[in-house]
Parts: C-alpha cells; sequence; structure tokens
C-alpha cells in the first residue's frame, strides 16, 4: 500500500507533535521520527482495567506504528503523558465517523447472522457505515439498508478500511484466536459471536433482505409449495437417513404441497422433487423462498436465508446443536442417547470434516426418521395456518384477497396466523383470531381489534374478569418493576414523570413516595392530569405498546407529552420471528396484545415522532425525543 500518513490516517484523532490515533486494527497509534519519549496507557473504559502501557519514542527518519493484539470491540480510553503530565486523554466515540465492518469471510448464511450486528453497530453509535461482503451479496442487503456502504474485498477497500476511524473483522477466525474473538467460536450461537465482537447486548433479530426478483416457472404458478435443500457445505452436516428426503417429499405432495429442490447442486435430488437446483443468482433464490409455505433443510445458507425471509424453518441437524443457528420451534434433532454436536467439540481443520468426526458413521442424522421431520412439518403447518391444494382448512378464514395496514409502517400484508382468544383458559375454543406479520418491519398486528371503540374494548377486554387474564395488574408489576424504573431514572435524569397508561397509578404512588413528581394517566383508569398535559421529563409506558393497536398515534402522544430531550421509557416483550404464535403466550387477544413488537418495529414507530432508540435491557426499551422538539 502506497497510502500517505494523511491518507491512512484520514479519520484519527490527532494529538500534539502529530501523533495519530485511531481504531483501524485495534488501537493504532502512529508516531512521526523524531518524535520525544512519552508515555502511553490503554484501558478498557467500561471495566477500568488497564490493558498495556509502556514508554514509545519516535525513530530519527521513519514512522512508527503501534497496533494492539486485541481486534475486537473495546471501548477504549487512550492516555499519553511526558514529564508526568497527560498531554492526551481519549475515550472511544465513534458519533459521525466512519466504520467498516468486514463479514465477507464467512459463508452465506453467516452473513445472514452477522449483518443485523453491523447495522445495530453504526446505529448505537450514530456512526457512517461501511460493510465489505462479497460480491453476489450487495444485491441482497444493499436495497434494505440505503445508509449503509456496502463494498466487495479487494486491494481498494483494504485501503478504504484503514482510513476509517475504525475497523472490525466478524469471521470465525480459529482455534485460539482470542484476540479476535471473545469466546471460542465452537461455543458460541453465529448471531451472538458478531455481537460480541462488536460489543452489543444480545437480540438475534434477522436482517432485512431483498425481496428476490424473477419470474416463478409456470409450473409453480398458484400452487403451493415447499422448498427444501438437502445439500450443505459438508457431507457431515446432511440428513443421512436412507430415503428420507424421498419418503417427505411423498408426504408433502400428499398433502396437497410441491416440494422444491433449489440446492446449489443437482446432486441429491429427491424423486418427485421440483428441479429449481443449481447456482442461481440468489435474488431468484429468495423470490422461491419468500413464494413458499415453508422451508425444509440442513445447517447451512439456504436456512439462514429463509429464516431472514420469514419463513417457518424445520432445520434438521445433529452435526450441530440446538445453540448455534438462529432459534426456530422446527428444529429436529437426533434422540436422546445419540451422538451429536460435532461443531460444539471437534477440530474442524481435520480432513475427517467430509464424514463423520467420532467415527460413528454420522449416527446423529441417521438416528432422525422421515417420521421426526413430517412432526415438525405438521406442527408448522398448523401454528401458521397454512394450507396445501384440496387439503382441508383447519381455520376459519383463508388467505386470498386479505390484505391488512400495518399500523406501525403501513405496508400491506397478507401473511397471517391464527390463535384462540384466551390461552390462559382451558375451555375448547377456535383458532380464529387472526395476527398478520409485516414483512417490513416484522411487527405481528390483530387486525380484528383495528376498528374497536373504547366502549369494545372496556366490554371485552377491560372488565372485571381481566385480573385473571394479567395477574400482576392488581399492582404488582409496578412494585416487581419499580427498581429497575428507579435504576432508570438514576441513568436518565427528570424529575417530573407521566405514567402513561398506568391503570390505577400504582407505580406513579410508588414514585411519589421516592421523591419525584410523579403522575398517572390512563385512558381507561385514573387520569391525575388532563389528556393534553406535556412538559415531562420522563414518560413511562409498562406493557403499554402492545395494547394499542393504532400505533402512530399512540407515539405521537407520547412525544407531545415529552419536552424536547425528554425519556420515552416503555416495557414490552418483543417477538421472535422464529416462534410460534399459535404456541405463544404472550400473543393472547384476551389480553388485548393486539400489537406485537419486534426491534425494527419499534425504531419505525419512533422516527416519524422525533424520537430514537438508545438502549434495550431486557423487556425494558428506553427512546430519547430530539432536544430540538
Amino acid at each position: 500500500m502506497n497510502m500517505s500518513e494523511s491518507e491512512m490516517f484520514r479519520e484519527s484523532i490527532f494529538t500534539v507533535g502529530g501523533i495519530h490515533v485511531d481504531f483501524a486494527s485495534g488501537v493504532r497509534i502512529g508516531i512521526p521520527p523524531g518524535t520525544p519519549q512519552f508515555r502511553f496507557k490503554l484501558s478498557d473504559a467500561d471495566t477500568g482495567k488497564e490493558y498495556d502501557s509502556g514508554v514509545l519514542e519516535g525513530k530519527e527518519n521513519e514512522e512508527i506504528y503501534l497496533y494492539t493484539k486485541r481486534k475486537y470491540f473495546t471501548r477504549w480510553r487512550i492516555e499519553f503523558y511526558r514529564d508526568g503530565k497527560w498531554f492526551f486523554n481519549y475515550t472511544y466515540d465513534a458519533g459521525g465517523k466512519t466504520v467498516f465492518i468486514d463479514i465477507s469471510l464467512g459463508a452465506l448464511g453467516d452473513s445472514v447472522a452477522w449483518l443485523p450486528a453491523a447495522v445495530r453497530f453504526f446505529r448505537k453509535w450514530s456512526a457512517r457505515g461501511i460493510v465489505c461482503v462479497k460480491p453476489e451479496w450487495v444485491e441482497l442487503y444493499q436495497e434494505c439498508y440505503p445508509e449503509i456502504k456496502f463494498v466487495t474485498p479487494s486491494d481498494e477497500t483494504t485501503e478504504m478500511s484503514l482510513r476509517c476511524f475504525a475497523r472490525y473483522g466478524i469471521a470465525v477466525f480459529g482455534y485460539g484466536a482470542t484476540n479476535f474473538e471473545v469466546i471460542d467460536f465452537r461455543r458460541n450461537n453465529l448471531i451472538r459471536h458478531a455481537e460480541m465482537i462488536l460489543g452489543l447486548d444480545e437480540d438475534k433479530t434477522p436482517p432485512k433482505i431483498s425481496e428476490g426478483k424473477g419470474e416463478l416457472p409456470p409450473e409453480l404458478a398458484g400452487k403451493p409449495y415447499v422448498c427444501i435443500a438437502t445439500r450443505a457445505s459438508r457431507y457431515c452436516k446432511e440428513w443421512q437417513f436412507k430415503g428420507g428426503w424421498e419418503t417427505v417429499c411423498a408426504r408433502l405432495k400428499e398433502k396437497g404441497f410441491v416440494p422444491v429442490c433449489i440446492d446449489g447442486d443437482n446432486m441429491n435430488i429427491p424423486p418427485g422433487a421440483f428441479d429449481e437446483t443449481g447456482m442461481k443468482p440468489l435474488p431468484y433464490r429468495l423470490k422461491l423462498l419468500r413464494g413458499s409455505s415453508f422451508f425444509i433443510g440442513l445447517p447451512s445458507g439456504l436456512s439462514w436465508l429463509a429464516w431472514a425471509c420469514g419463513k417457518p424453518v424445520v432445520l434438521i441437524s445433529g452435526f450441530t446443536d440446538p445453540y448455534v443457528e438462529f432459534e426456530t420451534p422446527y428444529r429436529v434433532s437426533p434422540p436422546p442417547g445419540v451422538c451429536h454436536g460435532c461443531w460444539g467439540t471437534c477440530d474442524q481443520r481435520k480432513p475427517e470434516f467430509e464424514t463423520c468426526f467420532r467415527g460413528k458413521d454420522n449416527e446423529c442424522t441417521k438416528r432422525i426418521t422421515p417420521g421426526m421431520v413430517l412432526e415438525a412439518c405438521e406442527r408448522a403447518i398448523a401454528d401458521h395456518g397454512i394450507r396445501g391444494a384440496g387439503s382441508p382448512v383447519r381455520q376459519t378464514f383463508t388467505l386470498a384477497g386479505e390484505e391488512k395496514e400495518c399500523p406501525v409502517c403501513g405496508r400491506k400484508t397478507k401473511r397471517f396466523t391464527a390463535v384462540i382468544f384466551d390461552k390462559k383458559s382451558r375451555a375448547a375454543q377456535k383458532a380464529e383470531w387472526r395476527y398478520y406479520r409485516c414483512e417490513r418491519c416484522g411487527c405481528c398486528f390483530l387486525d380484528e381489534m383495528r376498528d374497536w371503540t373504547p366502549e369494545m374494548f372496556s366490554e371485552k377486554i377491560y372488565n372485571a374478569d381481566y385480573i385473571n387474564t394479567d395477574k400482576e395488574f392488581d399492582g404488582t408489576r409496578s412494585r416487581k418493576l419499580l427498581p429497575e424504573a428507579l435504576d432508570m431514572l438514576k441513568i436518565f435524569g427528570g424529575k417530573r414523570i407521566l405514567d402513561y397508561g398506568g391503570g390505577n397509578g400504582s407505580l406513579a404512588d410508588l414514585l411519589r413516595k421516592k421523591g419525584y413528581d410523579a403522575y398517572c394517566y390512563d385512558p381507561f383508569g385514573r387520569q391525575d392530569v388532563p389528556g393534553d398535559a406535556g412538559g415531562f421529563d420522563v414518560v413511562f409506558a409498562v406493557e403499554v405498546l402492545e395494547h394499542v393497536f393504532h400505533a402512530k398515534e399512540l407515539w405521537q402522544t407520547i412525544s407531545g407529552k415529552l419536552k424536547p430531550g425528554g425519556m420515552f421509557i416503555a416495557t414490552t416483550t418483543l417477538w421472535n420471528p422464529g416462534r410460534s404464535l399459535a404456541k405463544w403466550d404472550y400473543a393472547n387477544p384476551r389480553a388485548g396484545h393486539c400489537l406485537l413488537y419486534t426491534i425494527p418495529a419499534l425504531e419505525n414507530a419512533a422516527a416519524p415522532c422525533g424520537m430514537r432508540r438508545l438502549i434495550e435491557k431486557g423487556c425494558w426499551h428506553v427512546f430519547q425525543k430530539s432536544p430540538a422538539g
């Protein structure tokens, strides 16, 4: 590389004497020729633990560069001093800077697992983002993240990364690579692996991904079909039950589905499957996946793509244990007592990666029977109200012709699942309450409640029996959450507090006892202040967001009650797209839970109201209104 000093440190922190500092490879320090001797100290600003210290001095005619061995994210504190006096003291802050994150060393599934962490990192630090990906991946992500610059590996982009304020690589770096990854990759979830490298809390939300391109073959037009992938990057990942795929495909056809094989090669097309194999463009494969009813695959990239598309994924694996991939309720693992989980314990540098690590003839997947796979398929079909051609209709509604507008982002969607009215009741009930899922922001909404009046909610939901559904409504929840609420107030400050949707005002009363100027306003309960009262430092909404269908109006109301720079602190349990709504207690119409959020849905709701998401801690979500009002 032939970059000048000014080019190499384009976004550096400049210190006196021409010393340059940035984070393009851990901590990188450039020391000009002739720089007088000085001491340095590097430490972790979050823990206070010292990482390194010593003495540095410039050579006579040569620039010196110092790189830390640790490359994963650390909120570094850098201190320089000379003659007993500090002349430089800086703590990492990427706000307004350019950060380069390289995920190109992984496979396709790795990119799906790792990209969300990169996106969250840029947003957390308000940084300009560059992500390096393989050329064929750019089209999958660029249109979904226009604020990020996607580049592909080259000498030019390598030089670009060294000009940035910070650079991080996400990859499976290898055995003992403790300076590149926080824990051994084999013992970590792939999504969490990236989050830890970038210093982020756990989230595991799938990335946004292209809608796909191309025309489906006429043989599939108007027909329900199921995408399958029988091949993987290594033989030991594949399902070894003899005739297993053939049996599954035959059963799918009996239920009115066309099995469509979308492997990258044609070496294992099951008899009876429609052939869409070959290295076809990824946008076309996305088109196939998005049109499918569900997906059956292995621990491989196509399963990750199907997950990102929001499809139910039946994942067959004995090579990896469930902690490794994304969560899916339709995972099929070996029976108890069978050898499994080579990924987490074996050295995959050995040639046995192509066969069986432990010399047990791949018993992990040979013991997974077609019946086990088909049982998972049956659950996916039942949970999501999926219908094959000519198969019995289990729900009292059909998908055809129904389009509902997402209350958060406005997108039209036909996707839905059916649930019973009261998850806590033992009475027999029909699964006929429809949750629709928005493919843009990921929220799920109960369209039956879209046009309900306050009187209807009072009659059907918030009546005398409501306490049987929400047993903490009597004030128990407020007492339980008070310590965390007080911790939030210590962090973010503010004395004038509003508990919006606070029921009987129990939280406001507890906060008053702690010295806060706290009030309650609930459209169905206690009202200490008028409905148009504003100017609050903090607005709490404890278990409120999921009860209000018209999200845009709610968030505008909350924003209007906050003074500029004020904090909105809400609790709600987020929906994981891999979870079955039919079996999730929180997706309960009887509780009034008509809108289930994801992180993208929260951000979509907050942004138009001048609020940005700051942190997430469990079920707590903190937003700040723009200081400009």
